[in-house]
């Protein structure tokens, strides 16, 4: 009796703790910016930096900050994040400019700096790359150059402008900020074409506000010249979605490189037990992903043609080139380590034991039922990493500039304590009720939080679509290719967990 109530509180904590995290994480954060919030006059409202980036290359983005502006303004207490501010990149830093409601300033100080050479190379180097940075103000985005250059083709001189002084435009309806203008003044900027040169720079800047009302002919003047902007740039072709092309090679280089363990552990687990089918070992091996991500890119390709999307595809020779470097490298270094594993023979234990172990299993209890283990072991890791989803989202399509590495490594080390965690739990609960079918039901248990994160991302489709350059078709294809291989990684975890807690098992029973 003690020992089923045991396992019966074990299966309490595991339904119970999942629900506790999820019910404390799901308290989400409101947006940063109320929609229709009335304003006072004089009332303060922030204005945030988020990144810079060139504008040939959005993907490079950075901390507006790791430019050397002013320093950024007090941080404003308890402030909670948006949606919208978590796919844009959660750079956001309050600045030092003081923005008040119908509140005019000219010319005023924000700071004094004096550049030393290196932050003097940095601004040289940022405009060189026609670098523009993205500033909030209630919620409405901001973007500017960081400064301009010319060139002189004659005795082939480049100069180098920093803007240092800004003009914002505020348009109000009522008590409503409904339209901000921003424009640098390119006549008062500071000279950095001196390479060895330290500058003195003052940091300035101008607010005028007007009633939506009047349309004032200064708005006419500022949407026309955004409106020519938009479309230089957009002929010149600086106005890009991301190209994953670029991603293509390295992909390839590491999923040959992945296939160098995969072949190994394979085919030395598999020679554990026979020393026959090793050479199918292999083959199902490098073929339990490429396959169906490949079949699911024909799928994907097969279903975008036929509602007329057009999909940003290589040229055949490119996919020729592809598959010629994936067949030199990947075939090549998964083969090589399939024959290096298979002279091992050091991984027999795992069932050797279970041989003795063939009675029949009656009145199975429902926790311990594959889709409820499924569930559960899902829903636990889940729950913990529910809080970061849209962060995780937001760094898979590129939207999340700051905080990407650390939030995907916090997720990833969460996701596999946990898998080990319940993997062990599960099996010892397994077989402590002489249950030993345990293989396939760790792999399903471990990797099926993948699944929950592949549903999550209809959720944030429908939030972010505006933002992710893609189809909701292309981005489930993407999904599924990128979740299923989750899958596999923590279902292998799973596994070894579950692996580990037999032994100990064994050993614990043994001792008896």
């Amino acid at each position: 009796m003690a020992g089923r109530e045991t396992t019966s509180l074990l299966v309490l904590i595991l339904i119970a703790l999942p629900v506790l995290v999820f019910a404390i994480q799901t308290v989400r954060t409101e947006p940063s910016r109320k929609e229709d919030r009335e304003y006072k006059e004089g009332d303060y409202i922030p204005l945030f930096a988020n990144t810079a980036f060139p504008n040939q290359n959005p993907c490079e983005a950075y901390s507006y900050f790791d430019l050397p502006f002013c320093p950024p303004g007090d941080p404003i207490p308890n402030r909670k994040k948006s949606l919208e501010e978590v796919i844009a990149g959660d750079c956001y830093m309050n600045t030092g400019y003081e923005l008040r409601f119908k509140k005019e300033t000219k010319r005023k100080l924000l700071c004094e700096k004096n550049l030393k050479r290196e932050e003097v190379a940095k601004f040289r180097d940022a405009i060189a790359a026609d670098t523009v940075y993205e500033m909030y103000y209630d919620n409405i985005r901001l973007r500017e150059q960081v400064g301009v250059n010319a060139t002189d083709p004659y005795i082939e001189m480049q100069w180098f402008h920093l803007i240092n002084h800004l003009d914002f435009h505020f348009r109000y309806l009522g008590n409503r900020v409904k339209e901000v203008y921003v424009l640098g003044d390119i006549d008062s900027a500071v000279d950095v074409t001196d390479e060895d040169a330290e500058i003195k720079v003052n940091f300035t800047y101008s607010v005028i506000w007007g009633d939506l009302e009047s349309k004032e002919e200064n708005q006419d003047k500022v949407r026309l010249r955004g409106i020519c902007i938009l479309f230089v740039l957009a002929y010149t072709g600086h106005l890009y979605v991301c190209s994953n092309k670029s991603l293509y090679i390295p992909l390839i280089v590491i999923y040959s490189l992945a296939s160098c363990l995969s072949g190994y552990k394979a085919t030395s687990f598999h020679s554990g037990f026979t020393t026959h089918g090793w050479i199918e070992c292999v083959i199902h091996s490098g073929a339990l992903y490429l396959v169906p991500v490949i079949l699911a890119g024909l799928v994907v390709t097969i279903l975008a043609i036929t509602i007329g999307e057009v999909l940003d595809l290589p040229e055949f020779d490119e996919i020729a080139y592809y598959i010629i470097i994936y067949l030199f490298i990947g075939i090549s270094f998964l083969t090589v380590s399939g024959i290096s594993g298979r002279t091992s023979l050091n991984e027999s234990e795992i069932t050797c034991s279970t041989r003795h172990f063939q009675n029949e299993i009656t009145n199975q209890a429902w926790y311990m039922r594959t889709p409820i283990q499924m569930f559960l072991g899902g829903f636990l890791p889940f729950s913990l990493i529910f809080s970061m989803m849209d962060d995780i989202y937001a760094s898979l399509y590129n939207l999340k500039v700051c905080g990407a590495f650390s939030t995907m490594f916090t997720a990833f080390i969460s996701i596999i304590a946990l898998t080990v965690f319940v993997g062990i739990i599960c099996t010892w609960s397994q077989l402590y009720k002489q249950d030993h079918q345990w293989w396939w039901r760790s792999v399903f248990r471990g990797g099926s939080v993948a699944i929950f994160m592949f549903a999550y991302g209809l959720y944030f489709y429908a939030r972010a679509n505006a933002r992710i350059s893609m189809n909701l078709i292309v981005f489930l294809g993407y999904n599924a290719c990128i979740f299923y291989a989750v899958f596999l990684m923590l279902g292998t975890i799973g596994f070894y967990a579950s692996s580990i807690g037999f032994h100990y098992m064994g050993r614990v029973l043994r001792r008896r």
